[in-house]
């Protein structure tokens, strides 16, 4: 198992239509290294991040999850570069992993962007779920 201890969160492939293993491998990993840096030795901590993943895929198994970031700002600028990149032909996946958004944020983006420009500007940018 890959140790991500330096604080940078381990990049999949896609974020889009990521396989069930990819995810809790990743959720278990997060939740591990979160107890060891409380203290607790990697083997409990690895015990217990499994037992809460299996405790949650328990419970919350088969429903949609979606956790916001938790760094609300102003997207008009990454906006614009999301929609300059898009009208060049990139493909909303591919934005949607160099963005580390959603495939629905990166549709969001366009369509605030497209809105932003034919108002002239004027449009609102509602961040709060991108």
């Amino acid at each position: 198992m890959k140790d991500y201890r330096d604080g940078t969160r381990k990049r999949l492939n896609s974020n889009v239509g990521n396989t069930i293993k990819g995810f809790v491998g990743e959720l278990t990993e997060e939740l591990s290294v979160h107890l060891e840096k409380r203290g607790i030795k990697n083997s409990d901590a690895h015990t217990i991040a499994n037992d809460v993943v299996d405790t949650l895929r328990q419970s919350m198994g088969g429903c949609q999850l979606y956790f916001p970031k938790l760094n609300q700002k102003d997207n008009t600028g990454r906006n614009a570069e999301i929609f300059k990149e898009y009208t060049r032909g990139a493909f909303v996946n591919e934005l949607a992993v160099k963005y580390n958004v959603s495939l629905q944020a990166i549709y969001n983006a366009i369509k605030r962007e497209r809105e932003r420009q034919n108002t002239g500007g004027a449009a609102n940018d509602d961040s709060a779920d991108l």
